[in-house]
This record gives structure tokens, sequence and C-alpha cells, in this order.
């Protein structure tokens, strides 16, 4: 986990992520912003704490330099 926000102590909130996009030929490290649901985000911070990989399976799209992440389908930690 690079980057964890929300705007109460519960609830949804926003996190960007670094790692590798499977299938990406270059398999370059990339960074992804994403909205999570309150579940997934709690997931997040368990991850973040323990210093833990996360798997995340969604749209990857690129507005300008950002690159976020859509319509996720599964968040592991």
């Amino acid at each position: 986990m690079i980057r964890l926000h929300r705007e109460r102590r519960f609830g949804n909130g926003k996190v960007t992520i670094e790692g590798i996009v499977v299938g990406d030929p270059l398999e370059k490290t990339r960074r992804a912003s994403m909205d999570l649901a309150e579940t997934d985000y709690e997931r997040a911070i368990h991850a973040h704490h323990n210093s833990t990989y996360v798997e995340v399976v969604g749209s990857l799209v690129q507005r300008g330099t950002h690159t976020y992440l859509k319509n996720i389908r599964r968040f592991l930690d």
C-alpha cells in the first residue's frame, strides 16, 4: 500500500497501490488508485499494517499520467 485515505473513521476509502500488472509484457512496477467499499478498505488497512501483498482484479484505466482501477471485482489480502 502506498496510500490509504477516507473521510470518516468508517466507510468507503481511496487506496493507491504499487505492483505488477498481470499480462503486462514489460512487467514493470506501476501505481494505481482505486475506491474501495468499507470491507475491502478494512482489508487494505490490514495488509498495510502487516506489510503483506494484495491482489486486485478490476479494469485498469489510464487518465493522463494517472492510472486507476475501476469495476473492482475482487480484493484479496
